[in-house]
């Protein structure tokens, strides 16, 4: 509700009533944080300057013990909405004189908030946020002093993110740079305190962000007295909430308690060095740098920069939560952007310090690799994302050169420094700003992070697999689509070994070592990342001396591959490589490589890959097929090894991917008639043999591959029925075969069949009993009764 002068809501006002003030100030506790600024907006244009209880000396007592006692609470909504209501009540008039006396009567104040009263001497506009601020820093305080004894017993009575919290929207309101003269010095008072309050508590809750498993910190084992410690600790918390979990009059049970204080004692940790960092970065954004003139505000010394700067260095390559040390990241730009353009030499050129620093611990193994590397990659990456372009960027360049050598060291005392390197190189390839410049390193990246897929050891793997997927995002872009890959999240192979040409010869190289031990049916983990790659690459027009077919036997090979998604991956690779004038003799060429029936030695890798190639060539070549004479030529081929579909072959997966084949070639043609005597074999093969589920007498075991055949060969059996219906014998045909699967024993082929009638499920029953005229023996009149008597099968279809 916006206000453009001060008559308006002076006038708006008067027509506020105070109940819907009330009401109003209630809406302050809503969870949604976009609906608490809305209020707050209201509230701040009609609260100050109305009459009655916001002129009220005791009501505004109230509301502020009110709201310190909401920074005590364990639930974090509680301590956002106390921040709301100390922003509303540092506006009010009379909020400097009610805070000043709760602070005088405080007892037990540092030395420094002490000083902080005696150098307080006028009284500005900025009275109530300094008291207010005062106040909320003495809370804090008493908050720590519980903390140290027991970090327990403060989660639940004084979990510190709260004071945190508010401490930090009300230095939000201060103007650092231009203060009246006389209040300089208590304001400072109060920085020094703040900031000196702040590094205790990310030291009490560092060892829990800190551990090597934040999430779970208690043993009562070593500890039999802490069960009891934590039952006081949650009771005082939680009160009646956690009283439901008491029996008949028996303790609470240990696991119980153990699970709810844990996670109190982990949210209490995280939360509280998340607002300390940010709390870091506040400052280092607002407060100006000292330098030698006088200045009319607060500055920040160069001890307190080189202390804050520590802090983050240590914090962020120690903690573990990743909830505390991605805001630490985003406290740590904010310092970085402002030391970079610092005038001071000594504090300009930390940053650069800092980045030698942690390469060389990254070097010495000093940090653990585990949770991805932790905080390093984000010191590093805020270290260089904040560097000014003036600079050319030469600490980035430098950086990422040492990081890429470090990621192809390759020795067991490298292990640690090449994960974190990957890590690292990670998170600066994924940083939209770096986008211009980490483009000319990417070919080196995937070289990297294919040659670490075949690395012996896990987190070396792991490390290649995440940077391998985001430099896939980083060059295509991010795909909409986890079935297909969109056209504009592919490049023609021209343009991509034009940005990238070291990639050429390396992916060449790859993929025919990977070829090579497919055919000695070893396992070749870098054979993926590079068929994933080259599944992205398209033909040009102009390919220059770069020629995607000289990929294409390589790829082809990759079908041996004893792994089934290398195969699929590979068919999907092959297709695009190949330019559409070759795809109907590449076709010729992969159904003629299938063996026949009479040999030996067949490889049934082999066999499932090429007929994956030949589908998917057969989906990208389907107008491009339908001249007669290659229509009549492939049906031959195709005929020649019908065996594929029969008992023959020993292989459920190869049968099935023999029927897909078949499957797709049909409906790419425009008269069924063009396949010849196809149909008539394949129904000799498919249909008059038992299904798979009913040759044993154990209809429960399975084999590989069965399911998959089963669904195939219905899926087959019934679309080939729509066009040749004649071809099913038996009085009942076609009509006598679907309900029949509608009875069988196989749960695939029930669902198969139910998916295919599904748009005739909504047609009524007579209408099919109509659709079946043409069959009038007693068995058809039979199985039309057993379709009616199926109407809840079909109406749970329709529905």
């Amino acid at each position: 509700m916006p206000h453009s002068a001060a008559g308006e809501s002076a006038q708006l006002s008067v027509q506020w009533s105070w109940e819907a003030v009330l009401t109003l100030m209630q809406c302050l506790k809503d969870p949604y944080e976009a609906n608490k600024t809305s209020v707050l907006q209201v509230l701040l244009a009609i609260l100050p300057e109305m009459q009655g209880r916001p002129q009220d000396e005791g009501w505004i007592k109230e509301l502020l013990l009110a709201t310190v006692a909401l920074t005590k609470s364990a639930r974090p909504p509680d301590s956002v909405t106390a921040a709301y209501f100390f922003d509303l009540i540092s506006t009010l008039k009379l909020t400097a004189k009610v805070s000043r006396k709760l602070c005088m009567a405080l007892q037990g104040l540092s030395p420094l908030l002490e000083t902080a009263i005696r150098l307080r001497k006028s009284y500005d506009e900025d009275d109530n946020v300094f008291w207010t601020a005062f106040l909320v820093l003495a809370e804090l305080e008493r908050q720590l002093n519980v903390a140290k004894k027991s970090l327990l017993e403060a989660s639940s009575t004084g979990p510190l993110y709260g004071a945190l919290i508010s401490l930090r929207a009300l230095m939000r309101k201060v103007n650092w740079k231009i203060l009246p003269r006389d209040n300089v010095a208590s304001w400072k008072a109060i920085l020094c305190q703040s900031m000196q309050i702040a590094f205790e508590v990310a030291t009490v809750v560092g060892r829990v962000v800190s551990n090597a498993s934040p999430e779970g910190q208690l043993d009562i084992d070593e500890d039999p007295g802490l069960l009891r410690e934590m039952q006081v600790a949650l009771h005082r918390g939680l009160g009646r909430k956690f009283e439901a979990g008491r029996g008949d009059g028996s303790s609470v049970d240990a696991v119980k308690s153990t699970a709810v204080a844990a996670q109190m004692l982990l949210l209490c940790g995280w939360r509280a060095h998340r607002e300390v960092s940010l709390f870091f970065g506040d400052i280092c954004e607002a407060c100006p740098l000292e330098s030698g003139g006088a200045g009319m505000g607060v500055c920040l010394s160069l001890k307190q920069v080189l202390s804050i700067g520590d802090f983050f260095m240590e914090q962020m390559s120690t903690v573990r939560h990743r909830g505390a040390f991605e805001q630490a990241y985003t406290a740590f730009q904010k310092l970085c952007h402002m030391l970079w353009r610092c005038k001071h030499p000594e504090l300009a050129n930390l940053p650069g310090t800092w980045l030698g620093n942690i390469m060389a611990v990254i070097k010495d193994k000093g940090v653990c690799a585990t949770r991805r590397s932790a905080g390093i990659p984000f010191m590093v990456q805020a270290i260089l994302v904040s560097e000014p372009e003036v600079c050319s960027l030469a600490t980035f360049h430098r950086a990422i050169r040492e990081l890429l050598v470090l990621a192809t060291m390759d020795t067991d005392a490298s292990v640690e420094p090449k994960v974190h390197a990957m890590n690292v190189l990670r998170a600066l390839f994924r940083e939209a700003r770096l986008g211009d410049a980490v483009m000319p390193y990417a070919a080196d990246g995937i070289q990297v992070a294919i040659i670490g897929f075949e690395s012996k050891i896990w987190s070396v793997r792991n490390a290649a697999t995440l940077l391998f997927s985001t430099l896939m995002t980083r060059i295509f872009g991010v795909n909409r689509s986890r079935e297909e890959t969109q056209r504009k999240n592919c490049l023609t192979g021209h343009v991509f070994f034009l940005r990238f040409p070291p990639l050429f010869r390396f992916l060449l190289q790859e993929l025919s070592k990977s070829a090579a031990y497919s055919r000695d049916l070893v396992l070749a983990s870098n054979a993926f990342p590079v068929l994933l790659l080259l599944a992205r690459l398209f033909p040009s027009v102009v390919e220059g001396s770069f020629r995607l077919e000289d990929f294409v036997p390589h790829v082809a090979r990759c079908a041996c591959s004893p792994v089934w998604k290398v195969r699929a991956l590979a068919a999907r690779a092959l297709v695009p490589l190949v330019a559409p004038s070759a795809r109907r003799t590449l076709l010729l060429q992969l159904i003629s490589s299938l063996p026949g029936a009479n040999d030996h030695c067949i490889s049934h890798n082999a066999v499932h890959g090429t007929l994956l190639q030949v589908l998917q060539v057969i989906g990208y070549t389907r107008q491009s097929c339908m001249e007669p004479s290659f229509v009549a030529l492939f049906s031959a081929k195709l005929e020649e090894k019908v065996w594929l579909a029969s008992s023959m072959n020993k292989c459920f997966v190869s049968r099935a991917a023999y029927l897909d084949v078949i499957l797709s070639w049909l409906q790419c043609l425009s008269e069924p008639s063009q396949l010849g005597t196809l149909p008539y074999k394949l129904i000799a093969a498919v249909l008059l043999e038992p299904p798979s589920d009913q040759k044993r007498p154990d209809i429960h075991r399975k084999e590989p591959g069965q399911e998959f055949l089963i669904t195939t060969r219905q899926d087959f059996l019934l679309e080939l029925g729509l066009r040749w219906p004649d071809l099913f014998p038996g009085p009942d045909g076609y009509f006598g075969f679907v309900l029949r699967s509608l009875s069988s024993t196989s749960l695939e082929a029930r669902w198969m069949t139910l998916q295919f009638v599904r748009p005739v499920a909504w047609q009524p029953v007579p209408t099919l009993t109509g659709w079946l005229n043409r069959s009038s023996t007693e068995s058809s009149a039979q199985s039309v009764m057993g379709l009616e008597n199926t109407s809840s099968t079909w109406h749970a279809l329709q529905r």
